[in-house]
């Protein structure tokens, strides 16, 4: 698997913060930055469209900030005020948001929105960037680890809703299988020594992660290391045309990082975990060696 790009962003414009309680998805962020472009470019405040369109300020900002979907006619009376004259163009921003408004197959299992808001930027990422030291990575979890894991979370579910999550987090792999989405994980070797589901399951589950070297990259950082080994699970998504999003793990669940201005930091740090954890490689052959003695 080619190496993966964990880098800044050449300008800040790329790192926006998202909103904990709306489920905004990437194709709405596009329609709100491309909006928000083009209103810079044009020199105008978010004030002054509003008295264009005979709206509240705080309408444009919402819409920019995927936090409301945009209807066509709102849409095109913007695209008129900033000179986009372009049919093509027009009709390819409408799309965008007319996809916005579009439920996802999540929203209709996911039993919370946090998860819901989390998987949303999953379906839409092109390259994750994860690390942890506590458990195997949701997307290569195999179904009984997963449920065992679910089974001593600090959640509370019940069994209808701990099905929907794992219902979830199976069909979440789908992206992995068919080589649509590229995961780069780098685990602490703890990971390996907490047999969730007892020995027969977790030796399943290391034989999978053994099986999928060449679907994804997996990394193993020694303890040894162990300078990193309090550092918090974490989840860098990066998109082919939207800004990059970080994830930080909680305990209730996947929650995104309130300042983005702090995403260029896990960038760097991830850069340093892969630079000091074992290679692809040699991470297979130590989860070859683990699998061995259990």
């Amino acid at each position: 698997m080619r190496s993966m790009d964990i880098r800044r962003r050449p300008r800040n414009a790329w790192l926006v913060a998202i909103p904990a309680k709306v489920n905004a998805n990437v194709r709405g962020r596009k329609v709100g930055l491309a909006l928000r472009a083009l209103r810079e470019q044009k020199g105008y405040t978010a004030d002054f469209v509003a008295e264009q369109l005979g709206c509240s300020q705080g309408k444009v900002s919402r819409i920019e900030l995927a936090q409301s979907n945009v209807g066509k006619g709102d849409l095109f009376l913007l695209l008129d005020l900033y000179g986009v004259t372009e049919l093509a163009e027009r009709e390819r921003m409408w799309e965008l948001a007319r996809e916005a408004r579009r439920p996802g197959w999540w929203e209709r299992v996911a039993p919370d929105e946090r998860l819901a808001t989390y998987v949303a930027f999953e379906h839409e990422a092109a390259e994750i960037a994860a690390w942890n030291a506590n458990v195997v990575h949701g997307l290569l979890q195999i179904e009984q680890y997963a449920r065992a894991l679910f089974l001593v979370a600090p959640i509370d579910r019940s069994a209808e809703e701990l099905e929907r999550v794992i219902q979830v987090r199976m069909t979440r792999q789908r992206r992995i299988q068919d080589g649509s989405l590229k995961l780069w994980w780098i685990l602490h070797e703890s990971v390996l020594e907490r047999p969730y589901g007892g020995p027969e399951v977790f030796a399943q589950q290391l034989s999978h992660l053994v099986a999928m070297r060449n679907k994804v990259t997996i990394q193993v950082l020694r303890k040894d290391t162990a300078r990193h080994f309090n550092l918090g699970a974490y989840t860098i998504m990066q998109f082919a045309e939207a800004p990059t999003v970080t994830f930080l793990e909680t305990v209730v669940g996947e929650l995104p990082l309130d300042d983005p201005s702090h995403i260029p930091a896990y960038q760097e740090n991830y850069n340093r975990l892969r630079a000091e954890a074992l290679n692809p490689s040699e991470s297979i052959e130590f989860i070859e060696q683990v699998r061995t003695r259990l």
